[in-house]
């Protein structure tokens, strides 16, 4: 867990994302904010929306966990290239 630069957790109430990544080995350094108080819950749109976000920031080589959760759960690792979002 300590080669994750990035982990985008889908937060309904903007905490509860900290317990999870707390529980999978992360430190709060490597969580992003899942901008409930910006964008509010986007449901199943969140992941993939707060991904766009570190994207455009993401520093070539960074790994970026990416989780979803709802009717089941899926688990995405990228290594960013640095060319952003377009």
């Amino acid at each position: 867990s300590e080669d994750i630069t990035l982990a985008i957790l889908p937060s309904p109430d903007g905490k509860a994302h900290l317990s999870v990544a707390k529980a999978i080995g992360l430190q709060p350094r490597q969580v992003a904010d899942p901008r409930v108080s910006d964008i509010g819950v986007t449901g199943a749109a969140m992941p993939l929306l707060l991904l766009a976000f570190a994207l455009k920031q993401a520093p070539a080589g960074a790994l970026i966990l990416v989780i979803g959760y709802g009717d089941g759960a899926d688990a995405f690792l990228f290594r960013a290239t640095g060319a952003g979002v377009q």
